[in-house]
């Protein structure tokens, strides 16, 4: 282009034709410039492609060292002690993660649990998982230490966990991203699925004729392992209403007691939950209708929409230290339901759903 540009320059008057061969000159020399410029840019950007996996690793590295430097001595001693425990369950890890026989128990255990409406509809679900891979995950239970002292009314671990021996990051992460959501929670939906469409087309009439259809999308979420000690106390309530569902496992262990596992009320003149925060119900209104004992490898799954549940361990229960765990998730609607199911909603109906999730 500068080339033809220069040949028609030679057609003006000399002096015009120098002062208009400087500028194009000058031009060209930026032109290069800029051409030079933008080959040490892409030059650049490439060595910043290479090494973005480097960083992102080096960025894992210190959130895990920042998290680390966050435990005391006690912490980081029960971390390594259990670690030198476990060593050797890292060889057989593979094998207990099978994909195949993982999915098959769990439909197969999900399908044969009784569907009981009343007080409000659950089900009591045995032998969840293989007993090889439930007693991994009991072996895995990250260090006491790590949930804080004993004097933490609701100690808990959200999962997966940073910080931990490496066979209990391993076998917990597997867990909650792959065994839950992709082998647990359609079978659990279909499990509930009449008594769940109801609740849904009853909240959002305008979905009766298709009520787990668009835009309802479910995910699990706030996966977490719960620590109660003795004189724990959970008075009857909902659960935050987004969680359609919820599942609570019984982390039993060896010479654990069956006793104190979770109580299902009926409740006099029941009414919906005003809000998505827990919904705390006066115990005068309730009444014990059912009593799930704390068993190995049996997890309770409710419908969280009427009636109520709670828990306790009596103050003088044995031994003095007991410790008592839980893995508890929710099956809901994903952020982008939720905002679509807000936008179906007005007035009262939308203040009943509305408020920031809450937690307990």
């Amino acid at each position: 282009m500068l080339t033809r540009l220069k040949d028609a320059i030679d057609v003006l008057r000399p002096r015009t034709a120098a002062r208009t061969r400087a500028a194009v000159d000058a031009a060209g020399a930026t032109l290069s410039q800029v051409q030079e410029r933008l080959g040490q840019v892409q030059e650049r950007l490439g060595q910043l492609q290479t090494t973005q996996g480097e960083v992102l690793s080096r960025i894992d590295a210190l959130t895990r060292t920042v998290d680390e430097m966050r435990l005391g001595l006690g912490e980081l001693r029960a971390v390594a002690r259990r670690d030198a425990e476990l060593d050797d369950s890292l060889d057989g890890l593979a094998a207990l993660c099978d994909e195949a026989r993982l999915t098959a128990h769990v439909r197969s255990a999900i399908a044969a649990a009784p569907l009981v409406l009343e007080p409000f509809p659950h089900a009591v679900i045995r032998d969840f998982l293989p007993k090889d891979f439930y007693a991994a995950l009991i072996r895995g239970l990250p260090p006491v230490e790590l949930f804080g002292s004993a004097a933490d009314a609701k100690p808990q671990l959200t999962v997966p966990f940073s910080v931990g021996p490496i066979f209990s990051r391993r076998i917990w992460k597997y867990f909650v991203t792959d065994v839950v959501p992709r082998m647990m929670q359609e079978e659990l939906v279909a499990k509930f699925r009449a008594p769940l469409e109801e609740w849904i087309a009853a909240n959002w009439p305008a979905l009766a004729a298709n009520p787990l259809g668009p835009p309802v999308e479910l995910q699990t979420a706030e996966g977490r392992i719960l620590l109660r000690r003795r004189g724990y106390v959970i008075r009857p309530h909902r659960d935050p209403k987004w969680g359609f569902l919820t599942v609570i496992m019984y982390l039993a262990r060896k010479g654990d007691n069956a006793e104190w596992g979770t109580q299902l009320y009926s409740v006099d003149e029941d009414r919906t939950a005003r809000g998505a925060a827990p919904h705390w119900i006066d115990p005068a209104q309730c009444h014990r209708m059912v009593d799930v004992p704390f068993h190995r490898n049996t997890a309770l799954a409710l419908l969280n929409s009427w009636g109520a549940h709670g828990a306790s361990i009596p103050p003088d229960a044995e031994p003095p230290d007991l410790e008592r765990y839980i893995y508890q998730f929710r099956i809901g609607p994903s952020a982008e339901s939720v905002r679509a199911l807000c936008d179906m909603l007005s007035g009262e109906e939308l203040a009943a759903w509305a408020g920031k999730l809450g937690t307990y």
